[in-house]
């Protein structure tokens, strides 16, 4: 696309056109200041040209400067990633000087903003292991500590909501899992994802059920997050919406790798319910 009057000003535009017989209009809306561009162009540059006569030519050999800076940092971005695709080293990319980093960041999704941008650059900065965050159009980025990706998020199959009165013996749940309980303190399972209550605290019947939104526990005396306890715990995010969390009539009861509500721990002395997590 070629601009042959990008570089001109209005004066000489409508000197050329009085000197070469070339008719032309005026747009009414240029007079109008309700819009930005019109209030800069009647206002501000009429005060910067009160204090430099050539602002204008000033302000474009700044603009020209700019393009070709632009063009070359955008070529040694380009350079860099047609060397290294993704997924790129994250080592490689923090080494980069910061105006070539964004411009590569930038080439890798054209929805991506500032602050966007900003936002991977922190990640691949500070992130030694896994970490991830969400980007415009359903995309995200990741990083397991050594590389970055650049991904479609890929549409998360919703997991069946389950509820499972518990019976003595095995009670199957879902995806290979079953909540085993018994009054005998023998591990035939020999899991170490058990619990021991004390039966006469448990209120009504207990039942196991998946994971719901605002789901908390009480344990040291705090209503936990069970979401933010499972991320402490690193429980995996495939687990999370599958692994049983058992209730009573009062709430959550026992989440396996995780806890078990404050007071239901049995003592030696009292009638013991166990509680184990049994996989496959």
């Amino acid at each position: 696309i070629a601009r042959p009057i990008l570089n001109m000003t209005k004066d000489e535009i409508l000197l050329y056109c009085e000197q070469n017989g070339v008719e032309y209009v005026f747009d009414s809306t240029n007079a109008c200041t309700d819009y930005s561009r019109n209030r800069i162009r009647h206002n501000v540059i009429k005060e910067l040209k009160a204090i430099n006569a050539r602002a204008s030519q000033v302000a474009s050999r700044m603009c020209e400067a700019v393009r070709e800076d632009e063009k070359f940092l955008t070529e040694m971005a380009n350079g860099f990633l047609s060397k290294n695709p993704l997924p790129i080293s994250t080592e490689k990319l923090n080494s980069l000087p910061r105006p070539i980093r964004r411009r590569v960041i930038m080439a890798l999704s054209k929805e991506l903003e500032n602050v966007h941008v900003t936002a991977i650059e922190k990640m691949c900065e500070t992130a030694k292991e896994k970490a991830e965050l969400s980007l415009p159009c359903r995309m995200r980025a990741r990083t397991d500590g050594k590389y970055l990706f650049i991904e479609q998020n890929e549409e998360k199959e919703k997991k069946q909501a389950f509820r499972v009165e518990l019976a003595l013996g095995e009670n199957k749940i879902c995806d290979g899992l079953s909540i085993y309980v018994s009054f005998n303190d023998t591990n035939i399972y020999k899991s170490e994802t058990r619990t021991s209550i004390a039966s006469d605290k448990i209120k009504g019947k207990l039942f196991a059920r998946n994971r719901e939104s605002g789901d908390r526990i009480l344990v040291n005396g705090m209503h936990k997050s069970i979401k933010k306890l499972m991320c402490d715990a690193k429980i995996p995010l495939e687990m999370r919406d599958t692994l049983p969390i058992v209730c009573d009539g009062d709430g959550i009861v026992f989440v396996p790798y995780i806890a078990t509500r404050d007071g239901m721990k049995a003592k030696n002395s009292e009638n013991v319910t166990y509680l184990t997590l049994v996989q496959g």
